[in-house]
């Protein structure tokens, strides 16, 4: 019996979306703190780069979080709805502040989808679980954050890399309680294969 990922998780897809966009546009703020002076010289493009940036790193930790608290054969097509939750969510919060001419739907799918795309590309080379600190996640961290400066213009910015991992670092717990809280009563239980209590 096929499964209505989007039925089934909806809430979760939801939530996990609008908490992305909410992380990712709260620490590309806090970027602009951390070095008042790279902040007034970052263009338009810099920062969607920096934003985009961020939804790489969180594509890649939800991947990571999904596989521990989703079904294994249902996590593939979970992963689908949320690309397609992020992108539906993006364009509905850019259309009041863009005009047409600046940005189009199908601009903004693509741009989710190819940020997933790299997430994997660049991120899947570290291997951690992701409910654990370990070594490989730190490093996971620090390239992410040195990636980060990197959009902003200055790879070694010590000020970027600690705002950056401070707000990658964040992500995890929140994934975390997304998923223990919207999942509790809805999923099989990943260890024992039995529903949730």
């Amino acid at each position: 019996m096929a499964i209505d990922i989007k039925k089934e998780y909806g809430k979760t897809l939801s939530d996990l979306a609008n908490t992305m966009l909410s992380v990712a546009r709260e620490s590309v703020t806090l970027i602009k703190r951390s070095d008042q002076t790279i902040a007034t010289k970052l263009t338009r493009e810099q920062e969607w780069a920096i934003y985009l940036e961020f939804l790489k790193i969180m594509f890649n930790l939800a991947d990571r979080a999904s596989a521990f608290y989703i079904p294994i054969q249902q996590q593939p097509l979970f992963m689908d709805s949320l690309e397609d939750h992020v992108s539906d969510r993006l364009s509905t919060l850019l259309a009041p502040s863009m005009s047409s001419s600046e940005i189009d739907d199908q601009e903004v799918v693509l741009s989710v989808g190819q940020a997933v795309a790299e997430s994997r590309q660049i991120y899947e080379k570290y291997k951690f679980m992701f409910t654990e600190d370990t070594k490989e996640r730190n490093a996971f961290f620090q390239h992410g954050a040195e990636r980060i400066a990197g959009k902003a213009g200055d790879t070694n910015n010590e000020a970027i890399i600690s705002a950056s991992t401070l707000c990658t670092g964040a992500i995890i717990p929140a994934f975390s309680a997304l998923f223990e809280d919207c999942l509790l009563y809805t999923s099989p239980s990943p260890r024992d294969g039995l529903l949730s209590r």
